[in-house]
């Protein structure tokens, strides 16, 4: 592995813990505002769906060429992280942002 190649790791590494800790952030913010968690939970699996089925066709993937029974797996995938969100909001109710970033590495561990 180059240089290069450790580099764009460790870019990607260093983005994912600054969107992640930017996320509970935000939340935070959000649930103090007053807005409905479930709904702050739809708007966030939206845009990630938004922008996951942006990334397919920015690298020419057609949807065509995912297998049909791939589907029912995305489903349940989307269904399970739509729990992991509402489950996160209702913990920032609770813990501040700091104290769930910390913990939330251990969450697979736990579950």
């Amino acid at each position: 592995m180059g240089d290069m190649d450790k580099a764009g790791v460790h870019f990607v590494i260093i983005s994912c813990q600054i969107i992640f800790s930017a996320f509970h952030l935000i939340a935070s913010v959000t649930l103090q505002s007053g807005i409905n968690p479930l709904v702050f939970a739809t708007y966030r699996e939206f845009l990630a769906c938004m922008l996951m089925f942006g990334m397919l066709w920015v690298r020419g993937v057609s949807m065509r060429s995912i297998a049909v029974s791939d589907y029912c797996r995305f489903a349940f995938l989307g269904l399970f992280s739509f729990m992991n969100i509402v489950g996160t909001i209702f913990a920032l109710e609770y813990l501040s942002p700091n104290r769930y970033s910390i913990m939330q590495p251990s969450i697979p561990v736990l579950a």
